[in-house]
């Protein structure tokens, strides 16, 4: 399930100081949480994407440019009340010669 614009997957795209990269395991195999710094908020993510996992875990406390979708899912708040979460999952990124953290 994913969140919906027009009928499309709504992509957004952030710039910032890759902060933490947590690295993870799964059923479905190795993946990647991390937090990223921008100019007046914090973003955090994930990565299932190997290469991509490679190259972010070497641009920690970098400024990088990252680019995903948001995908919506159901879980539970912690009174095991229904709610829909959304998680941001990068499918690009690249090292940013720029420290514009403004998106």
């Amino acid at each position: 399930m994913s969140q919906e614009k027009g009928g499309k997957t709504a992509w957004i795209t952030r710039f910032g100081i890759l902060v933490d990269v947590t690295e993870r395991k799964s059923q479905k195999g190795p993946y990647i949480t991390f937090k990223l710094q921008a100019k007046d908020f914090v973003q955090y993510g994930a990565c299932f994407d190997a290469a991509v996992i490679a190259e972010m875990k070497q641009a920690v406390q970098q400024n990088v440019w990252v680019r995903g979708p948001l995908e919506s899912h159901p879980g539970r708040d912690a009174s095991g009340a229904p709610v829909t979460r959304t998680s941001f999952k990068v499918l690009h990124f690249r090292v940013s010669a720029e420290a514009d953290a403004a998106a």
